[in-house]
């Protein structure tokens, strides 16, 4: 996937990974070929790494009795070419209208849930969850759905459908943030509560089955946590820096869902403490199918007037999790924040918070007498690389005289950093001009993390014609005199490639040098290399030197490859029956590269030739 998608409720952007825009239009303008004078809103958008397509969902016309929601899902990879749009009423009745419409999918469905509001009283009447079938949205097909409507006195309402990364899964899961502060008559003490919904059946008859409870009081290692579900007097309560209006924090409902690897991730804002807000935090939970906890984390800070809100999260394949979200205090302008929870192999262990992007001023926009901040962010796995995470937040730029209320958005990938130890293990510690050396390196990674899209080069040196590379672990090959050998990712387990290469005799000692590069920082750069010195020995060589001869004046002289040792300089009177060949004292001048020897002069012809016996220089 070669585009960056952001859809927002002014714009929908097309951007190169490296930034650049590539299309640039409105929301509205996107989904107008539904029909010309549509208005849409309150958008989310989605990559499906299994089908290789964007879906995009967004409310529609909520003044109108044919409000309804808006889907579009891209026809191909490049969300630069066409797509499939869809318009779903929200009501055949025309009273109500859909809030705050997501999305999620699995393998068979494309699954979207709105709230649903009256469009005269503005009060909460039910959820709809709404089932197509993937298959025949990704073929343009007619869209036909099966329609959930539960109930808002019995339901409540943002039952949020799972990102699901298993292509394999047939069920699809929902989570709700059920109650905050539920007073659990049995310990006497107040819980936050979840509820897992599942999807199930066969396209087109499927079953939405209300499941289990999770609750926080199953962290035995931790008092049962509680939190408000919203503002009782919908007071603003995020503070910035440089003006006493605070910003809307939203309530806590759940953000964002993801399914992986057998459990449930989901994050939410928390308004704390539960009797009485005053601040908003971040947590996230990952939960088992059945209801079952098996870790949660909380962004908080009680003292210094912070409050954090509107996070998304994503995991990647080592279980590493990315949050982002937003930062609000009286010390800074509203800003973007993330943090990286890297996967121990159990659980999740959080590294310190980073700042992606400062706000630049303070924000003011009222909306029905609120200061609105964005209700959503957005974070995913990379598709190229699962490794790789990316996170879109929000934070305020500069005002200008007709607009107080401005903000921005920006992307950042983020990957854990990590510690690449690479070793050489040479297949002798000697070796003789025409003999094949191999070197084995062992690659491994020291960070609780993975190294994401290790590759380990070796070129060829001086005195050593690579010849081929091998590798159980992963690919290796040779191309243009260097040796690769990559891996998709690295842990503590050693991976080995074998290179191999014939050794020359251009030189007396063999010095190769390999360095091994992933994506992301290094923690420890000094141990990406590996070197080995491999001396050539006294001993027959198994192909012959090549013999170069040079005259300067009358002085000649034979020179050979420096790598060749013990060898002598002999010589004879005729190239046949002249006698025996008898060694001839020279001096030789070893410059690094080649053996040099002046010949003596001697009247008539005399033949030279130069031959081991162990015993030159």
């Amino acid at each position: 996937m070669g585009q960056i998608l952001t859809v927002l409720n002014t714009t929908v952007r097309i951007q190169g990974r490296n930034g650049d825009p590539l299309s640039t239009t409105t929301l509205d303008a996107f989904f107008q070929p539904l029909h010309a004078d549509i208005f849409t809103y309150d958008p989310r958008c989605l990559h499906d790494p299994y089908g290789s397509r964007w879906i995009v969902t967004a409310g529609a016309d909520p003044d109108l009795p044919a409000a309804g929601i808006a889907l579009a899902v891209s026809s191909a990879e490049d969300p630069r070419q066409a797509w499939f749009r869809y318009f779903i009423p929200a009501d055949p009745a025309g009273q109500l209208y859909a809030d705050s419409p997501t999305v999620g999918f699995n393998r068979r469905w494309i699954v979207i849930q709105a709230n649903l509001y009256n469009r005269v009283t503005g009060e909460f009447a039910e959820s709809q969850v709404i089932v197509f079938d993937k298959a025949d949205l990704y073929a343009g097909g007619a869209g036909t759905f099966t329609r959930f409507r539960l109930p808002g006195a019995d339901y409540g309402g943002s039952q949020i459908p799972a990102t699901t990364l298993d292509p394999t899964l047939d069920t699809l899961h929902l989570v709700k943030s059920w109650n905050g502060n539920y007073a659990n008559p049995q310990s006497q003490a107040a819980e936050g509560l979840l509820r897992i919904f599942i999807l199930s059946g066969a396209t087109g008859s499927e079953v939405l089955t209300p499941g289990n409870f999770v609750s926080t009081a199953q962290d035995g290692s931790l008092p049962p946590f509680a939190w408000a579900d919203f503002q009782p007097d919908g007071a603003d309560l995020g503070a910035q820096s440089a003006t006493q209006s605070r910003i809307q924090l939203g309530d806590s409902r759940i953000q964002s869902v993801l399914y992986r690897g057998g459990t449930l991730w989901c994050s939410q804002t928390v308004l704390v403490p539960a009797a009485n807000p005053t601040r908003s935090g971040v947590q996230w939970w990952e939960i088992f199918e059945d209801g079952r906890l098996f870790q949660r984390h909380l962004i908080d800070e009680s003292n210094g007037g912070w409050s954090y809100a509107y996070p998304s999260l994503a995991v990647n394949n080592h279980y590493d999790v990315l949050v982002g979200y937003n930062g609000f205090s009286p010390t800074t302008h509203p800003s973007a924040y993330y943090r990286l929870y890297p996967n121990d192999g159990s659980y999740n262990h959080p590294l310190g918070e980073q700042r992606m992007r400062g706000g630049l001023a303070p924000y003011v926009e009222l909306y029905n007498g609120q200061n609105r901040w964005g209700d959503w962010s957005a974070t995913c796995v990379d598709p190229l690389d699962d490794g790789a995470l990316w996170t879109l937040q929000e934070y305020s730029i500069l005002p200008t005289p007709s607009d107080p209320g401005r903000w921005g958005v920006a992307w950042a990938e983020v990957v854990a950093s990590h510690d690449l130890r690479l070793s050489p293990f040479p297949s002798t510690n000697g070796v003789v001009p025409g003999q094949i050396l191999s070197l084995t390196l062992v690659l491994s990674n020291q960070s609780p993390s993975f190294a994401y899209d290790a590759v380990v080069t070796l070129p060829s040196t001086a005195g050593w014609e690579l010849t081929s590379a091998t590798s159980t672990n992963g690919l290796a090959w040779v191309s243009n005199g260097v040796a690769y050998c990559s891996f998709d990712h690295v842990g503590p387990t050693p991976l080995r490639c074998t290179i191999n290469g014939r050794v020359t005799g251009a030189t007396p000692t063999l010095s190769l040098r390999a360095t091994a590069t992933a994506l992301g920082p290094d923690s420890d750069p000094s141990t990406d290399t590996a070197t080995a010195e491999i001396p050539l020995l006294n001993a027959p060589p198994l192909t012959p030197p090549t013999l170069a001869a040079a005259a300067q004046g009358t002085a000649f002289s034979i020179a050979w490859p420096a790598g060749y040792l013990g060898f002598v300089v002999e010589s004879r009177e005729a190239a046949a029956g002249g006698g025996g060949w008898t060694p001839v004292s020279v001096a030789l001048v070893n410059d690094g590269t080649l053996r040099r020897a002046t010949l003596p002069q001697a009247g008539g012809t005399r033949y030279f030739r130069i031959r081991w016996t162990g015993g030159g220089n």
